[in-house]
């Protein structure tokens, strides 16, 4: 686990993951967490999300 910093003025962040196996297999996980303050942006983010978890 890092501890990431952000300057000042930061509008948005995306974290996402990519997992790297023993056997040099990468699995991407995707997106992990979203901050942003712009409300409808927040929601198509979690719209794309649930999407890709059924899919």
């Amino acid at each position: 686990m890092g501890i990431f910093g952000a300057k000042t003025g930061t509008k948005e962040v995306f974290i996402t993951a990519v997992v790297t196996r023993a056997d040099g297999t990468k699995e991407d996980i995707g997106l992990i967490s979203y901050v942003g303050n712009n409300p409808l942006k927040k929601a198509l983010v979690k719209i794309n999300n649930i999407k890709r978890k059924v899919f």
